[in-house]
């Protein structure tokens, strides 16, 4: 397994479906699709970035 996949893995394991409910229920909607979105966009460019920082380390 690639650095940069375990990296997206674990960044995404913060979205948890089980309390998506209960985070609307609190905090709404918007932020919660906003704070989801900003979520997985991050765990995506921390994986690209550790694509990256490997492909820089082999050369």
């Amino acid at each position: 397994m690639d650095a940069s996949l375990a990296a997206v893995f674990l960044y995404s394991r913060a979205v948890k479906l089980p309390l998506l409910p209960l985070m609307i229920y609190y905090f709404g909607t918007a932020y919660t699709l906003v704070l989801c979105l900003y979520l997985l966009g991050f765990s995506i460019m921390s994986g690209v970035l550790m694509r990256k920082l490997e492909d820089r380390e082999m050369s």
